[in-house]
């Protein structure tokens, strides 16, 4: 304990770090509390919930720091969060719980999430989520009590369930979709509104009704727009078996048999001056270990393995999908810079960021300039302006110049960063 305690820095702004190992374990619960800025170093951390606290600028860094981390929960009421990123790279299970904070509250959270194993999301309220991966197993969409019905007029609520589909796109890749009756009611009261909009689930196996739902209250126009994507997929009032979920979005917000049994949680009350609230502490057994966090890997790689369906290959020492090993070595080859300053100490998150940038530019790569579009430049720049903040540099101009020719002023200011157009279309990106 004595080792740990000389490695962190001392501060009356970070009791819980000061807090006896014994009594930090794999369970953690911060309620109505300032964080400090310091990064903990509790690397064996499995479940963390945050509930209405206060974020420090270094949130990413606390986050990376949880190595071990499965289980996490937020929970927002009074924050509009902007570029909000979450790289953990153990985490399965997440729940992000938004409360309404006036009109111009909450739902413009722009919300990240870098994590590659993530299988299982909850969400409740809205808010703008991007995922790392590209499917999730399951997506639970929740809008009981983020709002009170009741301190609004027909026509508001209308409004904020328009909104509402602006999230969806992000979890298009959900391959069973739960809903509540809230969310059904919600997206039933703009049903005209869906008609005009394609469906955002293109992975779907399975959308669950909730108890009391049949499948015949849903309309045509809502079954097309949740299922016009995935024309496999089946709505269904019960899941077959070999399909529920093996773990859950929240460890502690709902029950869960654990896979091993745990001692019982220890809680423990700090009061702080810098922690305004109590914080709640619960605690099972935990052991501390060192985390080695070097970057290696200069050279290309080309080995390949496999997991599951996906095929991975090495680029300079990273695990990436062995489809962004040509995009990649073309990038590198002409436009190096790109890649100056995306490495951190922790290889993990710079995997996950190299994986991500590759998501992100894949499609782009494969687009012709005769197809490009209004809507397409207004996601070009937002993907990009995303990239530029997990360390990827601008590339070449040659592609917003390009852009410039067809849409002239419009695309003056496309992005901070941009693929160049000798990218575009190449044989090695062509879709077949």
């Amino acid at each position: 304990m004595e080792g740990r305690k000389k490695s962190r820095i001392a501060s009356e702004e970070d009791r819980i770090s000061t807090l006896p190992d014994e009594l930090l374990h794999q369970i953690l619960n911060l309620i109505k509390c300032e964080l400090p800025e310091t990064v903990w170093n509790l690397p064996a951390l499995k479940s963390l919930e945050l509930h209405d606290v206060r974020f420090p600028e270094n949130m990413r860094d606390i986050f990376i720091a949880l190595v071990s981390l499965e289980n996490l929960t937020l929970f927002f009421k009074k924050n509009s969060l902007k570029d909000f990123f979450v790289p953990c790279p153990e985490l399965v299970n997440l729940e992000i719980i938004c409360r309404y904070d006036g009109y111009s509250g909450s739902y413009k959270s722009n919300i990240v999430v870098l994590a590659p194993k993530l299988r299982n999301f909850t969400s409740v309220g809205i808010f703008t989520v991007k995922f790392e991966v590209s499917d999730l197993e399951n997506v639970n969409i929740k809008m009981r009590g983020w709002i009170d019905d009741q301190d609004f007029s027909p026509n508001q609520l209308k409004e904020f369930h328009r909104r509402f589909t602006q999230m969806l796109p992000g979890l298009g890749g959900a391959k069973i979709l739960n809903l509540e009756l809230e969310t059904i009611k919600a997206l039933s009261s703009i049903s005209a509104f869906l008609t005009s909009h394609p469906s955002p689930f293109y992975n779907l196996k399975y959308v669950k009704l909730p108890h009391g739902c049949e499948e015949a209250a849903i309309s045509s126009n809502l079954r097309s727009y949740l299922l016009g994507a995935s024309p496999t997929a089946t709505i269904v009032t019960t899941l077959p078996e070999n399909t529920n979920p093996r773990t859950t979005a929240s460890v502690t917000s709902q029950n869960v048999v654990l896979q091993k049994p745990l001692v019982p949680p220890t809680k423990v009350l700090v009061d702080s001056g810098n922690l305004p609230k109590s914080v709640c502490i619960d605690t099972v057994d935990m052991g501390v270990q060192h985390v080695g966090s070097s970057v290696d890997g200069t050279d290309n790689d080309h080995v390949s393995s496999s997991s599951g369906n996906i095929d991975f290959g090495l680029w300079r020492g990273y695990t990436v999908n062995s489809e962004f090993v040509l995009l990649l070595n073309a990038i590198m080859d002409k436009y190096p810079e790109t890649f100056e300053h995306f490495t951190t100490k922790h290889k993990k998150f710079t995997t996950m960021k190299l994986n991500m940038f590759c998501t992100s530019v894949n499609d782009f790569a494969k687009i012709s300039m005769t197809t490009v579009d209004t809507e397409m430049i207004a996601e070009y720049r937002d993907v990009f302006a995303d990239l530029h903040k997990l360390g990827f540099d601008t590339l070449r101009d040659k592609k917003m110049q390009e852009i410039q020719k067809v849409f002239g002023t419009m695309g003056a200011n496309l992005a901070v960063g941009y693929i160049g157009d000798d990218l575009l279309a190449g044989p090695l990106f062509t879709r077949h």
